[in-house]
């Protein structure tokens, strides 16, 4: 988002947990972060509103996670909040099932990681497609910047050609 002044933060159970990945991505993308707990008042995310826009990658247990998410959502207003699950490339029909389930309440997008070096069959496209998911996001992890591709149906056809293309003479 060009001009627009983004902030990276996290939530977590406890401020003692560290989250050096999140803390060198900020620092390599010249970015702010922040870290906010589980227990924090809900006022304490209006520094939020300093920012255009405020990424927050939450390492809660799924119960809580989505707990915490939707009041966070009520506070912020659901206009203003989305919510982006991400769900590894190399992951099971059975456990994008089992996870989008558990997140269901949040509504959210799909972030599919991993997919330089995970193989992402039919069948979890497929588990991905009876679930409703909407695929908003694919993305490697070799690179942080520059690495993610927006799921547009031109790219993501593009994504399923490369990879699911079979050689008829077989």
């Amino acid at each position: 988002h060009p001009g627009k002044e983004v902030a990276l933060s996290s939530l977590s159970a406890t401020m003692n947990e560290t989250d050096t990945k999140l803390r060198s991505y900020a620092r390599l993308l010249n970015l702010p972060v922040s870290q906010f707990t589980q227990e924090m008042p809900d006022q304490q995310f209006d520094k939020m509103t300093d920012f255009d826009m405020m990424v927050v990658d939450v390492t809660l247990p799924a119960e809580d996670a989505v707990e915490r998410v939707s009041q966070l959502k009520q506070y912020l207003g659901d206009q203003d909040a989305t919510v982006i699950l991400s769900l590894s490339g190399g992951s099971s029909a059975k456990m994008i099932k089992l996870t989008v389930d558990k997140f269901a309440p949040l509504e959210p997008t799909i972030g599919l990681t991993k997919l330089d070096e995970c193989e992402t069959t039919s069948a979890e496209f497929s588990a991905l497609a009876e679930a409703g998911a909407q695929i908003s996001l694919l993305s490697g992890t070799k690179s942080v910047v520059g690495a993610i591709a927006f799921a547009s149906a031109k790219i993501l056809a593009q994504y399923l050609r490369e990879n699911f293309q079979t050689d008829i003479s077989d």
